[in-house]
């Protein structure tokens, strides 16, 4: 019994202190930049069948406290669910990124295949995994190929 009784207090000091620490701590995180960004987003997503999905998402990005053009991007994808667990997604993303050292526009190309494992062990724990393989180059020299797998 006694032994019961421990294991129900210290289920119920996890549960809390899972609260403070993924709750409270990003309050005391400090930030990278003292510049104020605004990041706007426009998606729109449409479903094909049950199982097969596309995307499409603009986004724009200001710095320098909104002020100046940072980055400019548009995103395609077509997404399939193999099932409840497991999907799989093919996509392509071209970007205006604003370069700040010679305050150039740089284009970019980027086509990406994605994999996504989603499971849920109960109604408040989910997790994911996602693995990205992206190829990116610039407009001007597509020879000039950046190759990355993302987690």
């Amino acid at each position: 019994m006694w032994l019961l009784f421990q294991f129900f207090i210290m289920t119920i000091m996890i549960r809390n202190n899972f609260f403070h620490i993924v709750i409270l701590f990003p309050f005391f995180l400090l930030s990278q930049s003292h510049d104020f960004q605004n990041w706007n987003n426009l998606e729109v997503d449409y479903k094909i069948q049950d199982n097969l999905s596309i995307y499409f998402d603009n986004s724009i990005r200001l710095a320098e406290e909104s002020h100046f053009f940072s980055r400019y991007s548009s995103d395609f994808s077509i997404k399939r669910r193999h099932n409840k667990k497991i999907s799989y997604s093919l996509g392509y993303r071209y970007i205006f990124h604003r370069n700040i050292e010679n305050d150039a526009i740089e284009k970019k190309n980027r086509y990406y295949g994605d994999f996504q494992f989603k499971n849920k062990l109960s109604s408040f724990i989910k997790y994911s995994f996602r693995t990205r393989f992206q190829s990116q180059f610039d407009v001007g020299d597509p020879l000039d190929k950046k190759n990355k797998i993302r987690q």
